[in-house]
């Protein structure tokens, strides 16, 4: 059943982080342009809830994908910066000398490893003369600001007209119904209530994270981050070619540290 209320916000709490948006300071870097808004200290629910029904079809890559967004954990993190947008091809091009493929400027910059999203933190770090510092984001930052107050649950979607706000493999991403097959333009989409575009969607995103099936059982109350050289690191957000079952701020994916796939690009968190 649907309440004429959550035609504008699902709960209180959403209503509360779409209020503190307006509010929200930005910043935007020098070099690149690109812009960052500031999310403030605060603690959310991590993950789906215990009795989070599986696939009423048994669908079994859906069934396995939740067990590994549990169990659902109490996380809190300190205030941080995130990019508004997903790091665009023209601004890889300005740090890496890179990337800037005609037509494709404002596109997300993909085709990259784990390892190369990292360098173009630490360079980008390194031209702003050290006074602020870039980096990926954790599992947790990405989550929180993915769902920008929404409470975790399978059953309810945590953004309304979701073809509105996300480039997925639905067939309405095209007006003549034909599937989308490559990432499109950044910010072309409806924000999410904290203003921030494409969080899912679009591209996948390369976290800091490496990929562990039990991070969560494993994760510190504060500012939890799963470090070590394993070979496989997470990815989150689903991309423009992902089902709508992956199209959700809880979804969990991994790909090897080394491989690179066209639609897995990256967005950066500034810490000070």
């Amino acid at each position: 059943m649907r309440h004429g209320s959550t035609n504008v916000c699902f709960s209180l709490l959403l209503c509360l982080a779409a209020m503190s948006v307006l509010a929200a300071e930005t910043w935007q870097e020098p070099v690149t342009g690109m812009e960052f808004v500031s999310l403030p200290k605060s603690c959310f629910k991590m993950g789906v809830p215990a009795d989070a029904f599986p696939d009423e079809k048994g669908n079994y890559f859906y069934n396995r994908r939740i067990k590994l967004e549990k169990p659902q954990h109490e996380v809190c993190l300190d205030a941080f910066w995130i990019g508004r947008y997903e790091v665009k091809s023209s601004e890889w091009h300005k740090v890496m000398g890179e990337g800037a493929a005609p037509g494709e400027l404002d596109k997300p910059m993909t085709g990259i490893t784990r390892e190369q999203a990292s360098e173009f933190a630490r360079r980008l770090t390194e031209a702003s003369g050290g006074g602020v510092r870039f980096r990926l984001p954790t599992e947790a930052e990405w989550e929180y600001a993915c769902r920008a107050g929404a409470p975790a649950t399978l059953s309810v979607p945590y953004y309304s007209d979701l073809d509105d706000k996300a480039w997925y493999a639905s067939p309405y991403g095209k007006q003549d119904g034909t599937r989308l097959s490559v990432v499109q333009q950044v910010g072309l989409k409806k924000p999410n209530a904290f203003g921030l575009h494409d969080m899912l969607g679009n591209a996948w995103e390369w976290v800091q994270d490496a990929y562990l099936p039990d991070a969560y059982a494993r994760h510190a109350l504060y500012n939890p981050v799963v470090v070590g050289q394993d070979e496989n690191h997470t990815i989150r957000g689903g991309g423009v070619r992902s089902g709508r079952a992956m199209i959700r701020c809880e979804t969990r994916a991994w790909l090897p540290r080394d491989e690179t796939q066209d639609t897995v690009g990256l967005r950066l968190v500034r810490t000070r």
